[in-house]
């Protein structure tokens, strides 16, 4: 029976899924940009207007793009928000504690 180890470091699990994350990511840009000529250059070929729709599929590509980038940093900016105001209600939990004492 496979042993089960722990992080050792308390930034592993985070470092891992940051990775994670960035990679699915980079894959969504390059799928979005790509997916998007590619459209464009088949509907070019079947329309036989030369570079019309692979300009508007890479425009298209790269505002979906752009769109996913600002979803990624609202997630992370929530994540580092909730964060701190974890540290600020324990520490305003401490200093209530400590007035309620005396």
């Amino acid at each position: 029976m496979p042993e089960k180890h722990e992080e050792s470091g308390s930034n592993g699990p985070s470092t891992i899924l940051l990775f994670g994350r960035l990679a699915g990511f980079g894959w969504y840009v390059a799928v979005s940009i790509a997916g998007g000529a590619i459209g464009g250059a088949w509907l070019d070929k079947q329309l036989d207007t030369s570079p019309v729709f692979v300009l508007v599929g890479l425009a298209l590509g790269l505002a979906v793009a752009g769109l996913g980038l600002a979803k990624l940093l609202r997630a992370f900016g929530a994540s580092e928000v909730d964060d701190e105001g974890a540290e600020d209600q324990i520490a305003a939990n401490g200093q209530g504690d400590e007035n309620d004492r005396s």
